[in-house]
């Protein structure tokens, strides 16, 4: 008998059809709605590593890519040990294929949904996926503290060279300040001299060398003196230029040293349980009850019809 003719059937003896029909599914429906299994929810969390940038904390890898390769990698090797080793039974070992793995900012979050009775399977197993995916990522996660660190030490080291810098020459220029004051002094005194000279001058050969070593003395104190304000004026425009240069290197150093504190290493978080929602489990049993029970109908009144069991001169309209 084919699916038309079950069909002819069916409509030939409806009412027959929707009582076997309605039998069974009113038996399956009470079967799915009081003897539901309890169900948990197993949540593991994955702290990816990341760095601080931009005042954001940013992964070093997308943790994306990162569940792309624990649902690739990881979970299907933790579950073929599982199966190795007879520790889990078929259906712990299918509900653990149906595990979640999802990226979330700056984690990995692995789920399961499972029996009660295997929670504590379902915990080893997302520990084993945690921990491989922290093997993974640790290499680069090290490195790129080592980069942070090491950028943070120069940083440092310009600054600390810098500040060196400007004491050496604010002390220079100090220097030279007081060595303009002597010349100044030198200069009075040279030009008190000269004056002196000039007013006692006579004829003589003697006071005319005299005026000319003065003078000479003076011309000579002047370029001194000349050299050494100039000395001052360049190092204090290149004290102004240091000082802006330290000041552009101290925040760096700062932000450096604010990015390798808040380096975040991988991490596992405590693994969590929580009762699993089963709607979506029940509406997936009601609608099983319900093909079930019309294949159940249209075969008892197949086989009914076959076996003579109904009378065709009393058709059931």
């Amino acid at each position: 008998m084919n699916a038309s003719d079950l069909l002819k059937v069916a409509l030939l003896y409806h009412r027959s059809f929707l009582a076997i029909f309605g039998l069974s599914f009113a038996g399956l429906l009470l079967f799915v709605l009081t003897v539901p299994k309890q169900l948990v929810a197993v949540k593991t969390v994955v702290q990816v590593p990341t760095s601080f940038t931009n005042g954001k904390p940013e992964p070093l890898e997308s943790a994306d890519q990162i569940a792309g390769r624990a649902a690739m990698l990881y979970g299907p090797a933790a579950i073929d040990r599982l199966q190795s080793s007879g520790a889990a039974s078929p259906a712990v070992v299918t509900a653990l294929l149906g595990s979640g793995y999802d990226g979330a900012g700056i984690s990995v979050v692995l789920s399961s949904t499972i029996d009660s009775s295997a929670e504590q399977i379902a915990r080893n197993f997302q520990q084993t996926v945690a921990k491989a995916i922290i093997a993974d990522v640790m290499p680069a996660a090290d490195a790129a503290r080592q980069r942070a660190e090491q950028v943070h030490l120069l940083a440092t080291e310009k600054t600390e060279n810098l500040t060196k810098q400007l004491a050496v020459n604010e002390k220079r220029i100090q220097s030279i300040g007081g060595l303009i004051d002597d010349l100044w002094n030198q200069s009075e005194n040279l030009r008190s001299e000269l004056s002196k000279t000039y007013q006692s001058a006579t004829p003589a050969l003697d006071s005319e060398l005299k005026i000319r070593e003065v003078r000479e003395q003076r011309v000579a104190v002047g370029n001194l003196s000349m050299s050494a304000v100039n000395e001052r004026s360049n190092l204090t425009a290149q004290n102004a230029a240091l000082q802006r240069e330290k000041d552009a290197a101290t925040a760096e150093e700062l932000k450096t040293r604010l990015e390798a504190q808040l380096f975040r290493r991988p991490g596992i978080s405590d693994t969590t349980i929580t009762p699993a929602t089963s709607s979506y489990r029940r509406l997936s049993l009601i609608a099983m009850a319900f093909v079930i029970s019309v294949l159940v109908a249209f075969a008892a009144v197949g086989l009914a019809h076959t076996a003579g069991r109904f009378n065709p001169s009393r058709p059931h309209h």
